[in-house]
């Protein structure tokens, strides 16, 4: 899927940013993960042979929705959080980097997990196999919406944000 919040990356900064997460393992090559539809993610492959995942938000400046600024920090402090539950099967992350010191966007390294997405599978499987998929992912998902957290609004936008029991004033 191509987009205008797709930001990829030269094969050279892609190494730089390997370099600071992995320094004893070196870029071997990566691919683009087409599937998704905002982030540009790669799945990189190392030279010892461990394959990773990088993920690099929008380009600074591009329009995206209220609740999509800075969406990438939300992500990795709601996998962090779902990441305490061990019934959530969730990615390690390996580094998050807000900086721009190498990239012009925010980034973050994750575990690669195997697998293909029920998508692209779907029309593969058996229609029991898919349905009992989506029960499980069903429990996921209620799982994942039990998580409490002492503040509510948007996660990566300070100014979006307020203490439980407290209202949200502006000033």
């Amino acid at each position: 899927m191509e987009s205008l919040t797709k930001n990829k990356q030269s094969r050279e900064t892609i190494r730089k940013i390997a370099d600071k997460y992995f320094p004893y393992d070196p870029l071997k090559d990566y691919e683009e993960l087409t599937e998704g539809y905002f982030n540009v993610a790669y799945e990189v492959a190392l030279e010892s042979g461990r394959r990773v995942i990088l993920k690099v938000a929008p380009p600074e400046g591009v329009p995206v929705m209220s609740y999509e600024k800075n969406i990438m920090f939300a992500e990795v402090e709601a996998m962090k959080m779902a990441a305490a539950d061990p019934l959530i099967p969730v990615p390690e992350i390996y580094g998050y980097d807000d900086s721009r010191s190498i990239c012009s966007s925010f980034y973050f390294f994750m575990e690669k997990r195997r697998g293909n997405s029920l998508y692209s599978q779907s029309q593969k499987l058996p229609e029991e196999t898919v349905h009992a998929l989506m029960r499980e992912t069903g429990a996921i998902n209620r799982r994942i919406n039990e998580i409490t957290c002492s503040r509510f609004g948007l996660p990566g936008q300070t100014e979006a944000r307020g203490m439980r029991g407290i209202p949200f004033l502006k000033g």
